[in-house]
């Protein structure tokens, strides 16, 4: 029988995976995961938590979650590692995700704050100028930043970049819109 792994701590924005007993490197998490040799508990982000439900690699948490008291947890942040009606993580913390701006620099243009998705791109397209840059975040290719500001779009839109079954959907008109979008700025 396949020893399941419970996911007690999932959290956005946590910096590495680390499991129980072992490296905090991906690799180890699916070997260990593949042989059935798994901690009893782990934490991990929630993209990796979603693999884990996807090989079957994972028990419920909801009786846990209802001990602690499901009221005390954001339903969004439940919602990262359920499938089917069931939870398959705890989530540890989360962030507040906010953009920030410079109003002085605003003013020098005589531009307001944007307010929608449109006025942000003219202003940062405004103010790229003279060796500064009117929208910038890191979008390396081991960076999560790219992605977080692309769901900032799609989830403005009423959209996500998950599908019902929780796949990845880089596929959708608001996706490749908002891909789009990030690449003109």
């Amino acid at each position: 029988m396949k020893r399941k792994l419970a996911i007690l701590l999932a959290g956005t924005m946590i910096a590495s995976t680390i499991l129980a007993g072992c490296s905090s490197k991906e690799d180890d998490s699916a070997n260990q995961v593949a042989s059935g040799n798994v901690p009893d508990m782990s934490t991990a982000l929630p993209g990796h938590v979603v693999e884990m439900m996807d090989a079957d690699a994972l028990a419920p948490v909801d009786d846990l979650i209802d001990d602690i008291g499901r009221d005390r947890f954001s339903k969004t942040a439940l919602s990262e590692g359920e499938k089917e009606g069931e939870c398959y993580s705890l989530p540890l913390y989360s962030h507040a995700q906010v953009m920030w701006y410079r109003k002085d620099l605003l003013e020098e243009a005589g531009l307001s704050v944007p307010k929608t998705w449109d006025e942000f791109a003219e202003a940062a397209k405004a103010l790229t100028k003279d060796g500064v840059y009117g929208c910038s975040f890191p979008c390396g290719s081991s960076d999560l930043m790219a992605t977080r500001f692309l769901n900032f779009y799609v989830r403005s839109g009423g959209g996500s970049l998950l599908t019902d079954d929780l796949k990845a959907d880089l596929t959708s008109d608001l996706a490749i819109d908002g891909i789009n979008y990030w690449l003109d700025i």
